[in-house]
This record gives structure tokens, sequence and C-alpha cells, in this order.
């Protein structure tokens, strides 16, 4: 009935007499069967006189890391445990000792199982016949659904069947491989997130928003440089609609974003690819009451300026009106006042298609993309500006660093003014 191992006399005081069962019998763990998902079946051998069987669960071979709900499960008279897996594509351990009315054994060998990858939808033909000797076949389709032995015989009538999330698929329906070599078990599809946008908030973040179609876990997101090779980046929980990507952004540069749904370890086709291109961020210093002028050209459309800090927008060179911290347009002129002391974060946002820092053919300071005028300083770095610009004149109080070959590579027209060091 079983292997032999070493005595445990602690566990017994009695007289051991003829017929009595002996504390050296060890008891004989069974490999798994049905498994599946997020389920399969421990088993084990009978033990002489066994009063009940301690069962125990664990994720690794020592019993270090037991499953939560499986530490120690009694069975008074069952040679198996139908077991509900947290994991799909998990590897499990697991051993069993009993209890006698004399004494307790030692533990059982271990048995070692990997549940099956949630990726795999399809039960063929052969998987189904063997249900005949089988009480249950475990799917895991939607936890803890189960395929049961006994109802009808469709042989003849389907090519296919298709289950719902909650629906039981028994014997008699696997049997018709008269009319088809496989059952398509993928029940209803996981929809993936749906309605995909995008939202820059600065030169280092941008936002990704989307609609669920469906009940999640997670919300996966992946990330790209080049629109074809994507790194997940995060995730969010089921219930949000919106991921903030802060980490590792660079100003100008495009991004691409595409999302997919998660349940416990099953996953949605991927969303659509959505893009977005970070700010512009410019940092002026004004010495006290500064005046400042910038006029972006965006090719594609509207497009936005902002300033921080209690800078003040206006329309018009004279500054007259009521100043605004932001303004929006396809030709955006802003003359712009900085009246304290300090740093001024200029944000310009465009789509990869600012052209002109300074509207059509530079011939003059009026169509100078900067124009530094008063109490206004700047560092400008050629290698930050957005690789889309074609026209470029810019006054600067403060250096313009860099080297030409740092421009941005479809420049047409540029006029630089200002100091600092730029190389051939």
């Amino acid at each position: 009935m079983g292997r032999y191992g070493k005595a445990h006399a602690p566990y017994y005081t009695g007289d051991f007499s003829a017929g009595e069962i002996y504390p050296d019998l060890t008891p004989v763990a069974l490999p798994a069967s049905l498994i599946s998902y997020y389920s399969f079946r421990a088993n084990w051998e009978a033990f002489p006189g066994a009063v009940s069987y301690i069962f125990e669960l664990s994720y690794d071979p020592m019993f270090e890391n037991k499953v939560p709900g499986y530490e120690s499960v009694i069975f008074s008279d069952s040679l198996f445990c139908d077991i509900i897996a947290p994991f799909d594509n998990q590897t499990y351990y697991y051993r069993i000792k009993v209890v006698t009315d004399a004494y307790t054994t030692s533990y059982s060998n271990v048995i070692q199982l990997r549940t099956l990858d949630y990726q795999v939808h399809v039960l063929t033909v052969q998987d189904c016949l063997h249900i005949l000797t089988s009480d249950n076949i475990f799917l895991g389709l939607t936890y803890p659904d189960a395929l049961n032995v006994d109802d009808s015989w469709h042989g003849h009538q389907a090519d296919s069947l298709n289950l719902s999330p909650v629906e039981t698929l028994t014997v008699n329906d696997c049997i018709h491989a008269h009319s088809a070599d496989s059952i398509d078990i993928s029940v209803d599809e996981m929809l993936y997130p749906a309605s995909v946008a995008t939202q820059t908030i600065s030169n280092e973040a941008i936002d990704v928003t989307w609609t669920n179609q469906g009940e999640y876990q997670y919300v996966r997101v992946e990330r790209s440089s080049d629109g074809v090779s994507f790194t997940e980046i995060g995730y969010v929980t089921g219930d949000q609609t919106i991921y903030h990507d802060t980490t590792g952004l660079t100003m100008n540069r495009q991004y691409w974003y595409r999302l997919r749904a998660d349940n416990y370890g099953a996953y949605s086709d991927y969303s659509v690819i959505v893009n977005d291109w970070t700010a512009w961020k410019i940092v002026f210093h004004s010495s006290g009451n500064g005046i400042l002028n910038l006029n972006p050209y965006f090719s594609g459309g509207s497009r936005k300026l902002t300033v921080d800090n209690g800078g003040e927008i206006y329309d018009d060179w004279s500054r007259t009106g009521t100043p605004v911290s932001e303004k929006t347009g396809q030709s955006i002129s802003a003359y712009m006042t900085l009246p304290n002391s300090g740093d001024y974060n200029v944000m310009i946002f465009h789509k990869g298609d600012l052209t002109q820092m300074g509207q059509g053919i530079i011939t003059g300071w009026g169509y100078m993309g900067f124009y530094m005028q008063s109490n206004v300083t700047a560092d400008i770095y050629l290698a930050d500006l957005p690789r889309s610009l074609t026209h470029l004149g810019i006054i600067v109080y403060g250096g313009i660093y860099g080297a030409l070959a740092d421009l941005p590579p479809g420049i047409l027209n540029i006029d630089l003014g200002g100091q600092g060091n730029i190389t051939g």
C-alpha cells in the first residue's frame, strides 16, 4: 500500500501487536490529474488505519511559501482534493501526512505540477475522450468553472462548441468527433480598452486615457519611441481609465502607446496605437519687468503656449487689454511680460508640427521667433529644438549653445543673434 520510511516512535506510545499499523509506514502522494489553467486534482493512496489526511500545497518544494487556504487541509475519507489554483502557468508542490488513532505519520513524497497557460483555448477531441474515466474536467474558463461528465450526446449536430463564461460543458457535449476535431472553448472574448487617447501635460509627462469595455483586473500600458518596439511601462487596476506617464520622457520627442486588458494572466488583444509629443520647455530669466515676444507657427493646426509664475501674455505689441497665461492657435503671437525677478517656464505644446519660430521669411525683428526685448535672458540649446522646425529666428540675451549639426534636419532658414558657443 505504500513505501516505507524511518520510524517515528515519538508519535506512538502503545504496544505493537499482530495486525496493528506500524508507524514506519509513509503515506504516498500520487501525481496530479485534471490539470488546467486554474485548477487540478491532487491525489494520494489510501493509508491503512487512517483517521484523516492532512494536505499541504506550496509554491516551493521546501513548503516555506504555502498557498493561502491550503496550508493544512484535513480530509477524513477522501483520496483526492480538487484544487482551485490562484495562478495559471504556475508550478505547485503538494504533500500529505496521515493521522491514525495512535500516531501521525511523517510527510509523504512531494508531487510537483504546473498549471496550464491560460492562452491555450482549444480542447481537442482526444482531450475530450478521456472524460469517460473522470468525473470532472476543469477548464479554468472563468474561474472556477468546470466541464462536467454527464449530459447530452450532441455528437453529429455541431462542428464546434462555444462556451459562455459560466456555462457547463458535459461529457456528451464533447463526443462529437465525427464532425469536428476540436472544440472552441475560448469563451467570450475579452475586449481590449477602447477610445484610447493621449494628452501632453508637460515636457516630461503625457497622460493616456481610455474606456473600459469590460471588467478587468488590470490595464497594462506599453510605450514605444519608434512606433515598432513596445515595452510595458506600468499598469493600473481595472477600475481606472487614465495612466500618467512621467518616467523617462525626453522633451520634444514623439512617443507611441498601446494597451491591453489583463484578467489574472489572460490578456486581451492590444488596443489601437496612439501617439503624442512631449512639450518644448524654455526657461527664461527675468530681472524684473521682463519683455519677451514669441511667435510659433504650427503647420498642423491649433496648438498651445503657456507661461507660469505669473507671466502675462497679450495679443499686441503695446501689451494692452486683458492678459492671459496661455494662448492657442495655429499662428500664436505672444507678447509677454515677466513682471517678477526669477525664472519663467514657457511650454509650447505641439504635435511634431511646429515649423516656424518667426513666421514667413525671416527678414527682421518683426519676424523673430524669440525676441528678448528687455530684462530677459535664456540659454538656448540647439539640440533641444523641435525636430520639425524649418524656419528659426532668435535674438537671445543669454546664450545659444551647440553645434550647427544639432539643428533640426529640415531647417531651411535661420537667423541667430545672441551670445554663447556655436560650433561648426
